[in-house]
């Protein structure tokens, strides 16, 4: 188990750097998976962000009235 593990983890390993390596060597590809990023990023937080403000914003207008 512990070993199959440790094989599993290396192989991961190897294969995001063999996969980093593809990206530098082609800036295409860089190009384009660091538009997706930019574009997936500004996502993420929005979500959550937009989430708590809501139900901020509920207990705020029946203390006010």
């Amino acid at each position: 188990g512990a070993i199959e593990n440790r094989l599993l983890v290396a192989r991961r390993k190897i294969a995001y750097h063999q996969l980093i390596e593809r990206l530098k060597s082609s800036t295409r590809v860089e190009v384009y998976l660091g538009t997706q990023a930019a574009a997936a990023r500004p996502k993420k937080p929005v979500g959550p962000v937009l989430a708590p403000k809501p139900a901020k914003k509920k207990p705020v207008a029946p203390a006010g009235s």
